[in-house]
């Protein structure tokens, strides 16, 4: 059987593969699932978005 890859392993490979470093801290940006709801014709859908933290827009992001 195939090993689990659990999020931290995605992470640390996503780092480990050379990936691009923030401009403003140097850091390279882990990959965090946003979820939130939009309105679409009097209809609530759930929306799930895959976006980039770093510690530079961290406080932007999570308030």
């Amino acid at each position: 059987m195939a090993k689990k890859q659990t999020f931290a392993d995605k992470v640390e490979k996503i780092r480990s593969a050379g990936a691009a470093h923030c401009p403003v801290c140097d850091e390279v940006p882990a990959p965090t699932k946003v979820r939130e709801f939009v309105n679409e014709g009097g209809r609530m859908k759930l929306v799930t978005k895959t976006i980039k933290v770093c510690k530079c827009n961290s406080p932007n992001i999570f308030g």
